[in-house]
């Protein structure tokens, strides 16, 4: 099996969503020559929806009913996935776009969207996500257990209610919500 890197380098000045913290990254120690005694030690701040992130059912399910990003299997997160060139749809990855995807057997799913030219620019609100009748197809008709976008979140923006959220974190088993990845 061949392994990709899809995940964002952290950096000062990188994308963030709309209204959260900036990277921040800030020397508080350097090895000095001759010392031994020395050594490098930086103190990053970040939010959790930095770069590539996992949104895990506590996200958006209270506390004790959701499960944490601690007791994720690993699982979920490793092995062989369907990465879907959906740039043809523009904004919107709506049910019938996924419909026409074989999905069967299909646990990983990775959404290859506009948004792949958005990620070194500013926060752009119009990228491309996924729809509610899209989030219900993957709870209702496939065996999906993740599935990953290439922006910072994977609904509208802005999201009231962030129903497409809900609709993949509270399904049983809920699908998990990779953001952020670079395809």
């Amino acid at each position: 099996m061949k392994y990709f890197d899809i995940t964002l380098p952290l950096h000062e000045g990188m994308l963030t969503y709309e209204g959260d913290p900036p990277f921040k990254s800030v020397i508080k120690a350097t090895v000095n020559p001759g010392d031994a005694e020395s050594y490098n030690l930086s103190v990053i701040e970040l939010s959790t929806h930095t770069g590539t992130h996992l949104d895990p059912p506590l996200h958006f399910i209270e506390r004790g009913k959701g499960t944490p990003i601690n007791d994720i299997s690993l699982d979920v997160l490793c092995g062989s996935a369907r990465v879907a060139d959906v740039q043809f749809a523009g904004q919107k990855i709506t049910a019938e776009i996924l419909q026409a995807i074989d999905l069967h057997g299909v646990e990983r799913l990775l959404l290859k969207t506009i948004n792949c030219g958005y990620l070194d620019k500013p926060f752009t609100p119009d990228y491309a996500h996924l729809t509610i009748d899209g989030a219900e197809f993957l709870r209702d008709k496939t065996q999906v257990r993740l599935v990953g976008i290439d922006y910072l979140s994977i609904e509208t923006y802005p999201s009231p209610g962030f129903k497409v959220h809900r609709t993949l974190l509270e399904a049983n088993p809920p699908i998990l919500i990779l953001e952020g990845i670079d395809l």
